[in-house]
């Protein structure tokens, strides 16, 4: 293919790009720690018997079968044909020119990599590429269930019952993101859970590896980092995470930083979602005010632009204080902190798309089962309305968001924001209430409690 050939493909996505889709100081870790609102009173004990781990391990297959057949008879959403001619590009003409040449590309170094090697893989075997873009994807939910199961059965045994393990390897959400859309955000939330589990068995090199391999799939987990890095400080090992966290981002930016730089802020750190599409934004589009009207992630009016600022800014400065205030929390915690940071980051984030509610699923469940079923099952049904009218039917093939039926299933969105923002509210008024932000307190392992517990003298 020539070079004219791609350069003329990549801006020119025709019918793929239209648009693509008070809290509380725990400072004393001793002491136990009241139930979330929406956490289920008298949750027993978690038991990984025989039956109970056949049973998850089934439902385990069944959501892998499930997503590996939905993969190999669908094309996907209009996300996978921009990423097979992303992939191509990369492969013919290297990472500059791709950022160079669109502006739509916004992804990662590694993440780049990853798209050439799939390329390659499609071309030189005559695999299905929109198949093998959502492989990785379909076994990321698979680690993520088998960690959670790993999880509980080790380290809190008495937080949630096994039957909400396997609702959540069974989940739809996760079916629809990973099975059909094509994205990567599935492996985002592994790479974040993984980060958090090794938190609580106190291994900050691993921790800090897989916080680093989040952030190179996609940018957005960087919001999350203050609630990582106090996390560490709490325990003496801030430094430690930072200077590692930092060093593998790095080496992954480390050529787009120095050969190309305007490119790489322009296109991957400057890239901040769609305005219109999602909460307050959505609801601004909604007055009719026309410089208000444009959905879009460039060419915005300056009033949306310092819009979208501002409540970034706001979204960022949320973060930092909950994750200060919530450092000396028990380790255990660490889970329900993300939460919080979750439901303040979908309240108020000025563009979410679609595929990005599987980024706290797990959190959330592991915070409060009852309004992890809420928001399940809110984003679930907007997921799927949007899924079927950007097909025209069922069942689904090549779903392209247009903007001719963008005022069909956009609305569907305010349903899980509206989800999302009763659950931050219940968590920020859950003192005045009678109940505290975090869940039941697990006394943890012995081992884990010498390594994480939190010297006296420094309370």
């Amino acid at each position: 293919m020539t070079k004219d050939g791609w350069i003329r493909r990549v801006p020119d996505f025709g019918k793929f790009s239209p648009l693509l889709p008070p809290l509380i100081d725990q400072s004393d870790s001793d002491l136990p720690a009241a139930p979330c609102p929406g956490a289920i009173a008298g949750m027993p004990e978690f038991t990984g018997d025989v039956r109970a781990r056949t049973c998850f391990l089934f439902c385990c297959g069944i959501a892998l079968l499930a997503k590996l057949y939905c993969a190999a008879t669908t094309f996907g959403t209009n996300d996978t044909g921009l990423f097979a001619i992303y992939a191509e590009a990369l492969y013919d003409a290297g990472l500059e020119t791709t950022y160079a040449t669109s502006q739509h590309f916004n992804h990662t170094p590694l993440l780049s990599s990853a798209l050439m090697v799939l390329h390659f893989t499609a071309k030189m075997f005559g695999l299905s590429f929109p198949l093998l873009l959502r492989l990785p994807g379909i076994l990321a939910d698979l680690v993520t269930s088998l960690m959670l199961w790993r999880l509980l059965e080790r380290h809190l045994p008495k937080r949630l019952n096994p039957a909400w393990c396997s609702l959540f390897a069974l989940n739809p959400l996760s079916l629809m993101v990973s099975g059909y859309h094509g994205n990567f955000d599935s492996l985002l939330a592994m790479f974040l859970f993984l980060a958090a589990y090794h938190c609580i068995t106190g291994r900050v090199e691993i921790s800090a590896l897989f916080f680093a391999l989040a952030i190179n799939v996609k940018i957005a987990p960087i919001i999350l980092s203050p609630v990582f890095f106090f996390f560490w400080m709490a325990r003496w090992q801030g430094g430690r995470f930072f200077i590692l966290t930092t060093s593998l981002v790095l080496a992954t930016w480390l050529i787009p930083l120095l050969q190309y730089p305007r490119l790489f802020f322009h296109n991957v750190l400057g890239y901040g979602s769609y305005w219109g599409v999602w909460g307050l934004t959505y609801w601004l589009r909604t007055t009719g005010y026309p410089p208000f009207h444009l959905v879009s992630f460039y060419g915005l009016a300056p009033i949306q632009e310092q819009i979208m600022l501002g409540l970034k800014l706001f979204v960022g400065a949320g973060i930092l204080l909950i994750a200060r205030r919530q450092a000396k929390a028990p380790a255990t915690e660490i889970f329900t902190t993300l939460s919080i940071a979750w439901a303040l980051f979908f309240t108020f984030a000025p563009g979410v798309l679609l595929h990005y509610l599987v980024w706290p699923s797990c959190f959330i469940l592991l915070c409060s089962p009852r309004w992890y079923l809420g928001i399940l099952t809110s984003s679930s049904v907007f997921v799927f309305i949007s899924y079927t009218v950007v097909n025209g039917r069922l069942p689904w093939n090549a779903g392209i968001f247009r903007v001719e039926v963008l005022e069909t299933w956009l609305p569907w969105s305010i349903l899980p924001w509206l989800t999302f923002a009763a659950f931050f509210i219940a968590l920020l008024t859950a003192k005045k209430t009678g109940h505290e932000i975090l869940p039941v307190h697990v006394p943890m392992d012995a081992d884990l409690k010498k390594g994480l517990e939190l010297p006296l003298s420094n309370h």
